[in-house]
């Protein structure tokens, strides 16, 4: 993960607590996120409310928050209760437009494994499992059917025995 503070023109690595001292075989730093290519990993998103703040899950070590636009990470204790085992290879982390903190994970589908969707409503402290879902895939929003209403959020994946893009209320 690198980060740019004047659009583009320089670049830094971002180091994430916990991460400094890993090696990896070959001899590169060993604080990334994403280990193969060939996986499809989303796990960095922004606040859409809360001004210079950044989430990224990192398979190993779970959530990150980020307040000063990624310029210095904390790591918060409380992990999507899905990313376990091989879950975590494809995940997606989105955050939810108009909700400060409430951010939806899904670890993706990988080898016939079905994890669940988790949600965590307070910047990834604390998450709970979405009922009924499994084998997300991706994870869009559309309007509100309130005015005062979160957004509805729509899955490609499953929800019951349903396997198909699904529309979901998310409170």
């Amino acid at each position: 993960l690198h980060r740019s503070a004047d659009g583009g023109a320089t670049w830094e690595e971002v180091r994430l607590p916990g991460l400094e001292g890993r090696v990896r075989d070959d001899g590169g730093t060993g604080g990334g996120s994403h280990f193969a290519f060939f996986l499809d990993r989303h796990v960095l998103t922004a606040d859409p409310v809360a001004a210079d703040t950044f989430y990224l899950y990192h398979g190993d070590l779970g959530v990150f928050v980020s307040s000063d636009g990624g310029a210095s990470w904390m790591r918060r204790r409380g992990d999507p209760p899905a990313a376990g085992g091989n879950g975590f290879f494809n995940a997606r982390l989105e955050a939810v437009p108009g909700r400060a903190g409430h951010l939806l994970f899904t670890p993706g589908p990988l080898d016939g494994a079905a994890p669940p969707m988790s949600q965590s409503r307070d910047g990834g402290r604390t998450w709970e499992i979405v009922e009924g879902t499994s084998s997300v895939e991706a994870i869009g929003f559309g309007v509100a059917h309130t005015a005062d209403g979160p957004p509805t959020v729509y899955l490609a994946g499953t929800i019951g025995a349903d396997r198909t893009v699904i529309q979901h209320d998310v409170a």
